[in-house]
């Protein structure tokens, strides 16, 4: 049976949607920083997705970063990419030429 890997990060690092490895050995992790993603409307929160599964128009893009690039073997975030970019981070792919594609549920995109 393999055994999990546990890595603390230097910095905090929200639902995580999607992690490769690049090219470099490094640890790329697309996250959603302190967006949640949640099913139904409750008293304090307002539903991420209406009736008809449409964005709620009361979300804006996450403001903080949503992409760390992250020393593999420390934790240590060494970059950290796509403020303002994103509204609910969905998954990512690295493809053989090192290129990142990260895919945004709430927009309905895969921005590149």
């Amino acid at each position: 049976m393999e055994k999990a890997f546990l890595m603390s990060t230097s910095k905090p690092l929200g639902e995580i949607s999607g992690m490769a490895m690049d090219k470099k050995g490094r640890l790329v992790v697309f996250h959603r920083a302190d967006r949640v993603w949640d099913e139904r409307l409750t008293a304090l929160i307002l539903s991420t997705f209406d009736e008809s599964n449409r964005l709620s128009d009361s979300l804006k893009p996450i403001v903080n970063s949503t992409i760390a690039i992250i020393n593999a073997t420390t934790g240590q975030v060494l970059e950290e990419h796509g403020e303002n970019l994103f509204y609910l981070p969905h998954g990512l792919s690295i493809d053989g030429e090192g290129n990142i594609w990260v895919t945004d549920v709430g927009s309905h995109q895969v921005p590149f």
